[in-house]
């Protein structure tokens, strides 16, 4: 395999990586490990075919208007962005059902910006990689009316959230994401609410197997005492441990397949209201390139996956319709793209 291979396999497996998650909305804006090492390696991949496309070449003299040049791509390649449109079963957070009839659509647009990336600041020495401060605002829409508010002029637009953070790679693997949350629903299904989050995540697609990796992560949550809350008590913690066991097929063809298979577990005595498990998923995503609309810098990307999830005791008394059934079965399908 040579270097523009090996660079096109890390670029277009963490691109796929970025969205190959659970059937949750907290997750897929959250798994930033994916999206640092997505834009390293879409660099790394710019670079090898550029070498390729000039054999031999003798370097040229930088002149002033080539430094300009210079600097302007590194600005460009500062900025970096995910937007993406799912369409689930039901929408369940964290373990708490939040709307299982008729179906569920959810958007997001991600906005990123790198303050320091080792191989644009010229510092290979550096431990941290990359230090990235990321926008991000979702929107879940119901095919169902039946949590909206009776006045609302937007029964169908379940929820809307604002979310601000910091991603710092290290040692081209590790990750620490920190964000702030806030929510609100325009169908004034419930009130204002936020909670602040913190991952660690870890990328070791590769490294003990061809292919394999599978990417541990733990994830912190405290939801802040407001009008309403994303677990069933405020001022609580939510311990969530996972693992992304993830396989990429064919990765030097031009059609590669990543199949993954999250595991989520969700902890927290005062986050379930007096119980602390409060659920496990688990469930297969595929995630295929779309070729004809990816290109340099902008990757497409279909998903489609199933994700079963069994519910603790609180978090099936909490659903709001008479089936108190613990044993959850959603399904998603999504169109993105990474640039």
């Amino acid at each position: 395999m040579n270097s523009l291979q090996k660079a096109a396999l890390k670029g277009i497996s963490a691109v796929i990586l970025a969205t190959a998650l659970p059937a949750e909305a907290n997750d897929i804006y959250m798994d930033q490990i994916e999206y640092d090492l997505a834009e390293k390696w879409k660099r790394e991949r710019q670079q090898a075919r550029q070498q390729q496309s000039q054999p031999g070449a003798a370097p040229k003299p930088e002149s002033d208007n080539a430094k300009n040049t210079a600097t302007d791509e590194s600005s460009d390649q500062r900025f970096s962005g995910l937007i993406k449109v799912d369409l689930l079963s039901d929408y369940i957070s964290y373990g708490v059902t939040i709307q299982e009839e008729g179906a569920t659509i959810q958007t997001l647009v991600s906005l990123r910006y790198s303050f320091f990336d080792k191989a644009i600041d010229n510092r290979p020495e550096s431990f941290v990689n990359n230090v990235t401060g990321f926008i991000s605002q979702w929107n879940d829409f119901s095919t169902s009316d039946n949590l909206s508010s009776p006045t609302s002029s937007f029964k169908n637009f379940t929820e809307l959230d604002l979310i601000a953070g910091l991603s710092i790679t290290m040692a081209d693997r590790l990750n620490f994401t920190a964000s702030a949350t806030t929510y609100t629903s325009p169908a004034d299904a419930f009130g204002q609410g936020a909670y602040i989050k913190a991952d660690i995540a870890y990328n070791d697609l590769g490294q003990t197997a061809k292919n394999f990796g599978l990417m541990p992560r733990i994830t912190l949550l405290y939801t802040i005492p407001w009008d309403s809350t994303l677990g069933l008590q405020s001022d609580s913690v939510l311990f969530e441990p996972g693992l992304t066991p993830t396989y990429i097929f064919q990765p030097e063809s031009s059609l590669p397949v990543t199949l993954s298979l999250p595991l989520r577990v969700g902890l927290g005595n005062k986050f379930y209201d007096g119980s602390t498990y409060g659920f496990f998923s688990v469930g297969p995503q595929l995630t295929i390139p779309i070729k004809a609309l990816s290109n340099e810098t902008f990757s497409a990307f279909a998903t489609l996956g199933y994700t079963y999830i069994n519910l603790g005791p609180t978090t099936t008394d909490f659903i709001l319709n008479t089936d108190k059934e613990s044993n959850k079965h959603v399904f998603n399908f999504g169109i993105g793209a990474s640039f």
